[in-house]
């Protein structure tokens, strides 16, 4: 009788902006999920190995969550309204103020902050 060997899909990984996946390692006939990861909003899809050694599916659509309103104070001009997971923003000086340096580059973290140090002005 021949011998049948199962397939470790190699290919056809969930990809995308803020996409996860437990993929990693399946074999022909196995199921893994594809999700948003955290800061991200979205609905989560399946995919399946098959023989061929690649994955099937539908990536997911993750959209990233906004980030908290950044309140600095009046000396500060930003660019940080309406930004989502991972989107950056640059924080100046607000007209009448001098800035020392340059100006100031902020990340929206997954946890709905922003990372930073305002510039001196």
């Amino acid at each position: 009788a021949p011998a049948c060997t199962t397939e470790v899909c190699t290919s056809g990984y969930p990809a995308g902006a803020g996409v996860e996946h437990s993929c990693a390692g399946r074999i022909t006939g196995e199921t893994c999920l594809a999700f948003c990861a955290a800061g991200y909003s979205g609905t989560s899809t399946t995919f399946t190995c098959e023989g061929s050694g690649d994955l099937s599916g539908t990536n997911p659509t993750c959209t990233g969550n906004p980030c908290n309103k950044l309140s600095l104070g009046q000396a500060f001009l930003t660019t940080c309204d309406g930004k989502t997971t991972n989107q950056t923003c640059v924080v100046a000086c607000a007209s009448g103020w001098v800035i020392q340096g340059e100006p100031s580059i902020y990340e929206c973290l997954p946890s709905g902050n922003f990372s930073g140090a305002p510039p001196v002005c």
